[in-house]
C-alpha cells in the first residue's frame, strides 16, 4: 500500500504540474491579437509540457512545419490558423482530462485496497479467535449452518454396513445368503440363484432362419444371455486386483518429482476452493521456483513413506464458514500449504486410477445399453428392402442421443475425475465460480448447460416422434451430502474395491479429521461426512456413487441417466424405467445413510404436440415420482418443453443483490460485485441456443431489466448513473464517462460489465434468422435440416422413394423364410422373384420363377423404428447440432464503419477480440476518443499496474 501510495503521490504532483502549467499557456494565448501568435503560444506550451508524450496519437507533428513555413508562405489564411489553435486547446484539454482520470483511477484503486480490506477484517467470521461469542457469528443463516453441521459430522451415522456388503456383493452376483434380507431391485436383480434359472431364448426368424441367416451385427457389448454371472465377478475381479496393485506400487515405489508438485499446485488453483488469497499467493511463488519445487517434493515423499504414521495435527484444524454467491454456506478447513498439497497429491492419484478403471467397466461387455431396436428378422428384411446396414452404429456410439458412445464418455462419466495429472476435472458448485479461473468457470458451465441442451433436446424430439404421448423427466439432489456420508460405508466400499492397508487406514484418518469451531478451542473428531473441496473426498464420493449408478444401469437395461456428483437426472419415454429408477435410487439412498433434498427432488411429465392434456404449465409426474418442478439455476421445465425463469426465485436474489450493493464499499468493489451477481444470473438462465428458442432470449432480457429497476430505483434502473453518482460523491469534480466506466480496466477503464450487449447481439441474430427463413446448410453433412420437424418431413419423403423404388423393381428377393402369407401382396403382372437376393444383380439369369404377388413393402412405422440407433437416419444428427448451437453472432456492419473512423492500436488483433468488446467499442469508441484523443489512453507509466492485478486476482467480499 506504501508503494502504491507513493505512485499515487507521483501522479498528483504530475496533474497538477500539468494542470498549473497549461492554466498559464492558456491564459496567455488569449492576450494574443494575431492567430499565429496563438498558435505559437499554444504549440510552445505542448511541447514545454512537464509531462512528455501528451501529443501522442493526436497528429500534431505537422503544426511545427506550418509555424516554420508561415513567416514566408503569406497564402496561409486566418481560417488555417483558427483550426490549429483550436486543435491545440483540444489536445491541451485532452491532456488535462486524460490526467485527471488517471488520478482518480489510481484514488479508486487506493479507495478499494483500503476500504475493502478494512470491510474484510471487520465481517469475516474469524475462526481463530478464541474470544468471538455465538452473538458475533454474522447472519442467522450462518449460524442455522453451523448448527446443522454439527449435529451432522459428530454423530456417526446409522446406516446398516452388513447390508450394504450384501448390496455390494449382490450387484457383482458373489454368491451371499440373502435370506435374512429383504428383497428389493437391489438386491434381487443380480442374484446368482435367480440367474441360474434363466434360460437362453435364442431368437429365430420365422421359417426356421437361424442368426447365421440374418444380416445382422451382434451387440458386442452385451454379454451372451445367460453369461451374465462370470461378468460380473470377473469384472470385480478385475477392479479390486487394479485397485490393490496400484495401492501398493504408490505406497511403496512412487517417488513425487518436482513436475509432480508443480501439476498438484496447478491443480489446487485451478480448484480454488481450498485456497485463501494468501495461500493462493504462496502456492504461485513455490510453482515459480525450481528450488522450491524440489524441497517441497522432497518433503512430500517422506510424508508418502510414512504413510502409516500420518494423522492431523493434536491441536486439530480451524473450520471457517464462507458465504457462496447463492446465499449458503460452506464450511472450509484451515489446514497448512504442506498437507494441502500432500493431500491433493493423494487424491489426484486415486482419482486418476479410479476414473481409469471406472470407464473400462462402462466400456466393458456387462454394462447395460441400448438394445438393436429391430429384431434380426426385421433387420433382414430392412437389409434386402433398402440396403440399409448400418445396425453396428450402435456399439460405434455414432448414433444419435448415445448416452454411452465416446462423448458422454468424455463429458458426463465421472466428470469430477481427472484423467491425468497436468488435466483438469470439473470441479462441483452452485456455480459460485471464481473469476480469476477462467478454465474452471467455463468447464462448470459448459458441462451443466450441455446437460440441460441434451434434457431439452430429448423432449423436443418425444413430442414430434410421438405427438400424443407422455416423456419424463426426473431431477433429485442429495440433501447435506457431503457432510452425512457414512464413515463405515465409506470405508466398505473401499474394501469391496481392493484398496489395501495401510491406505484404509490412512482415509480412515483422513475422514477423522479434528475440527475446532470458535469460540471452542478443544477439537473434535469428525464421526460422519467427507472435508469439503478435497480431492480425496471427491475420490471417496465418486467411488460410491458409482456402484448406485451401475445398480441404475443393471435394474434399467440402461435408462438415459445423468449425475454431476449429488444432482442427478434421468428420463424417459417409459414411466416404469423412470419409476424402477427412482425405487432404487431411494433404495440405495437408505442403505448408505442419505436423504433425498424434497425441495430440489423434482419431476414433469412433457406433452407431446397432439397430446389431449397438454399444457404450458408445470404437471408433475405420478407418484412416487417427486412433486415438486425439475429446476437449475433460475429456470425451470414446463409440460411444454420449455424451461421457463422461475420469477419468484430471481425474486430471492434481487433482495440478496441489493443487500450486497448497500454494504458499505468501495467504488470498484460494488462493481466487481455487480459484475460478479450479474454473470451468476446471466449463466444460471441457461444459454439460450436454438433449442431454446428465441422466446427464451426475450425471456432473459426482461429479467434483466426486472433486476436492474429493482436494484437501481433512484436512477431509474441505469447502473451507469448509479456508479456515476458514487463516484461523484467520493470524488466530486472530476470527469466522468460512460465509456470509461465500461472500459476494461486493464487498459484503464473501470471495467463495468452490460450483459445486455451479448443477449442483444443474440435476439437480432435470431430474428435475422427467422425473417430469413434461409437453410443453415452443414456442409460436412452435404444435407440441410434444421430441425426435428424438418428431420421427420426428411423421413417421409425418404420413405416414399424407397416405396416407390421397391414397387417399380422387376423382381425380388425371396422372402418366404421371413414373411407371412399376409405380408405379400398381388400386383397385376408376374414378377421375378429371385432365390437368392444377393443375386439380383443378374435379372436375366437368375429369375426362378414369375409369380403375381410381391413382398409387401415395409409400413412407415417400421422404416422409422431405428431412428435414434442408425447413421442411415443422419440428417436428425444434423438437426441435432444445429439446436445445440447458437445462431452465428455476425459483426454487424454499424461496427466496422465505427472503427474505420477510430484510430485504434487494437486494430491488429482486432480479429481476436470478442464481439462484446468489438460492441463496446462502437458504442462508445467515439466518446472515448472525443475525450482522450485515442482508444489507449493510458500509458503503463499512468495505470497502478499492480494494483490492478491484485484488484483482478482478489475473490468478491461478501457480506457475511
Amino acid at each position: 500500500l506504501f508503494l502504491k501510495e507513493l505512485k499515487l503521490n507521483s501522479l498528483k504532483l504530475q496533474k497538477n504540474r500539468l494542470r498549473t502549467h497549461f492554466s498559464k499557456v492558456l491564459e496567455e494565448s488569449k492576450k494574443c491579437s494575431l492567430e499565429i501568435d496563438r498558435v505559437k503560444v499554444l504549440w510552445q506550451g505542448v511541447c514545454d509540457s512537464p509531462v512528455k508524450g501528451i501529443a501522442e496519437n493526436l497528429n500534431l507533428s505537422n503544426i511545427g512545419d506550418l509555424i516554420e513555413q508561415v513567416d514566408g508562405d503569406l497564402s496561409i489564411g486566418q481560417t488555417v490558423l483558427k483550426s490549429f489553435s483550436e486543435k491545440l486547446i483540444n489536445c491541451i484539454e485532452k491532456a488535462t482530462i486524460k490526467f485527471d482520470c488517471a488520478f482518480l483511477y489510481g484514488c479508486l484503486l487506493t479507495e478499494w485496497l483500503k476500504v475493502d480490506s478494512v470491510n474484510e477484517s471487520k465481517d469475516e467470521f474469524n475462526d481463530n479467535s478464541v474470544e468471538e461469542s455465538f452473538a458475533d457469528i454474522g447472519r442467522p443463516e450462518k449460524l442455522e449452518t453451523r448448527i446443522q453441521l454439527e449435529s451432522l459430522i459428530f454423530n456417526a451415522s446409522t446406516a446398516d454396513v452388513s447390508k450394504f456388503s450384501v448390496f455390494l456383493k449382490t450387484l457383482f452376483a458373489v454368491n451371499v445368503d440373502t435370506t435374512e434380507t429383504e428383497k428389493t431391485d437391489l438386491f434381487e436383480r443380480n442374484d446368482p440363484r435367480r440367474n441360474r434359472q434363466r434360460g437362453r431364448r435364442g431368437q429365430r426368424g420365422r421359417g426356421g432362419a437361424t442368426r447365421a441367416d440374418a444380416i445382422w451385427i451382434t451387440h458386442v457389448n452385451a454379454p451372451v444371455e445367460g453369461q451374465e454371472i462370470p461378468f460380473l465377478q470377473n469384472t470385480l475381479t478385475n477392479l479390486c486386483k487394479q485397485m490393490k496393485n496400484f495401492g501398493d506400487n504408490i505406497w511403496k515405489e512412487y517417488q513425487i518429482s518436482s513436475e509432480d508438485v508443480d501439476n498438484t499446485i496447478s491443480s489446487l488453483l485451478f480448484a480454488g476452493d481450498l485456497l485463501t488469497d494468501e495461500k493462493r499467493a504462496t502456492a504461485s511463488e513455490i510453482k515459480a521456483s525450481p528450488v522450491v519445487l524440489a524441497e517441497v517434493a522432497s518433503v512430500l515423499n517422506i510424508l508418502l513413506r510414512d504413510l502409516e504414521h500420518w494423522d492431523w495435527p493434536q491441536d486439530g484444524i480451524n473450520m471457517n464458514l464462507k458465504r457462496a454467491l447463492n446465499g449458503k454456506y460452506r464450511c472450509f478447513p484451515d489446514e497448512d500449504l504442506i498437507t494441502i498439497i500432500f493431500l491433493h497429491y493423494i487424491g489426484l492419484q486415486w482419482s486418476i486410477k479410479l476414473r481409469g478403471e471406472l470407464k473400462k467397466i462402462v466400456e466393458s461387455n456387462i454394462w447395460k445399453r441400448p438394445k438393436n431396436p429391430l429384431t434380426e428378422q426385421q433387420q433382414l428384411i430392412r437389409a434386402q428392402m433398402i440396403g440399409d446396414f448400418s445396425s453396428a452404429s450402435i456399439q460405434r456410439g455414432k448414433c444419435i442421443f448415445n448416452n454411452t458412445g465416446e462423448k458422454f464418455l468424455n463429458d458426463f462419466f465421472m466428470p469430477m475425475l481427472p484423467e491425468s495429472m497436468d488435466g483438469n476435472s470439473f470441479t462441483y458448485g452452485d456455480d459460485d465460480e471464481d473469476e480469476n479461473n477462467k478454465h474452471k468457470k467455463v468447464d462448470n458451465v459448459k458441462l451443466k448447460q450441455h446437460l440441460l441442451h441434451r434434457i431439452l433436446t430429448e423432449c423436443n424430439y418425444a413430442q414430434n416422434v410421438n405427438p400424443k404421448s407422455e416423456f419424463t423427466v426426473v431431477s433429485a439432489d442429495l440433501e447435506w451430502f457431503g457432510p452425512s456420508l457414512s464413515h463405515s460405508i465409506l470405508l466398505e466400499t473401499l474394501r469391496f474395491s481392493g484398496i489395501p492397508e495401510p491406505w484404509l487406514g490412512f482415509f480412515r484418518k483422513f475422514l477423522q479429521m479434528p475440527c475446532k469451531f470458535a469460540p471452542i478451542d478443544s477439537p473434535k473428531k469428525r464421526m460422519r461426512g467427507t472435508p469439503i473441496s478435497h480431492s480425496i473426498s471427491t475420490f471417496l464420493a465418486e467411488l460410491m456413487l458409482f456402484y448406485l449408478e451401475f445398480a441404475v444401469n443393471q435394474a434399467t437395461d440402461g435408462i438415459q441417466f445423468y449425475r454431476l456428483h449429488d444432482d442427478f437426472w434421468f428420463f424417459d419415454e417409459d414411466l416404469e424405467k423412470c419409476m424402477k429408477t427412482w425405487k432404487v435410487m431411494n433404495e440405495f439412498s437408505d442403505l448408505v445413510g442419505l436423504e433425498w433434498n424434497k425441495e430440489k427432488c423434482g419431476s414433469v411429465k412433457i406433452f407431446g404436440k397432439d397430446h389431449p392434456g397438454k399444457s404450458d404449465s408445470w404437471n408433475p409426474a405420478p407418484e412416487p415420482l417427486p412433486q415438486n418442478p425439475s429446476r437449475w439455476g433460475f429456470i425451470k421445465l414446463h409440460s411444454n418443453g420449455r424451461f421457463i425463469i422461475d420469477q419468484s426465485n430471481l425474486d430471492t436474489h434481487i433482495v440478496e443483490m441489493q443487500r450486497q450493493l448497500q454494504k458499505p464499499k468501495s467504488v470498484l468493489g460494488t462493481i466487481q460485485v455487480y459484475n460478479k451477481y450479474i454473470s451468476f444470473l446471466v449463466r444460471n438462465f441457461g444459454e439460450p441456443v436454438r433449442i431454446f428458442g428465441q422466446s427464451h432470449v426475450e425471456e432473459i432480457i426482461a429479467s434483466l431489466k426486472r433486476v436492474h429497476q429493482e436494484l437501481f430505483k433512484p436512477t431509474s434502473g441505469d447502473v451507469l448513473s448509479f456508479i456515476n453518482q458514487q463516484i461523484q460523491s467520493k470524488f466530486p469534480g472530476y470527469p466522468i464517462f460512460e465509456a470509461w466506466i465500461l472500459w476494461p480496466m486493464s487498459l484503464g477503464g473501470l471495467g463495468l460489465k452490460n450483459p445486455l450487449i451479448e443477449i442483444y447481439s443474440l435476439l437480432r441474430a435470431y430474428k435475422s434468422e427467422n425473417q430469413s427463413r434461409e437453410k443453415l446448410v452443414m456442409t460436412a453433412k452435404n444435407s440441410v435440416c434444421n430441425s426435428f420437424k424438418e428431420a421427420l418431413e426428411i423421413d417421409l419423403a425418404k420413405y416414399r422413394q424407397f416405396k416407390t423404388a421397391w414397387e417399380k423393381r422387376a423382381a425380388y428377393p425371396n422372402m418366404k423364410h421371413l414373411l407371412n402369407p399376409e405380408d405379400y401382396e398381388t400386383v397385376d403382372e408376374k414378377v421375378g422373384v429371385f432365390a437368392d437376393w444377393n443375386d439380383e444383380s443378374d435379372v436375366e439369369n437368375n429369375s426362378s420363377r414369375k409369380e403375381n404377388k410381391r413382398p409387401r413393402f415395409m409400413s412407415y412405422e417400421d422404416y422409422c423404428l431405428p431412428r435414434k440407433a442408425y447413421t442411415s437416419f443422419s440428417h436428425w444428427e444434423i438437426a441435432l447440432e444445429l439446436l445445440l448451437k447458437s445462431p452465428d453472432l455476425d459483426e454487424p456492419e454499424q461496427i466496422k464503419h465505427s472503427l474505420e473512423n477510430l484510430r485504434s492500436p487494437l486494430n491488429e488483433e482486432w480479429e481476436n477480440i470478442p464481439l462484446y468488446w468489438k460492441h463496446i467499442v462502437a458504442f462508445y469508441g467515439d466518446q472515448i476518443v472525443s475525450n482522450f484523443g485515442s482508444l489507449s489512453f493510458f500509458s503503463n507509466d499512468l495505470i497502478p499496474l499492480g494494483m490492478v492485478d491484485a484488484f483482478k486476482s482478489t475473490s468478491v467480499k461478501w457480506e457475511q
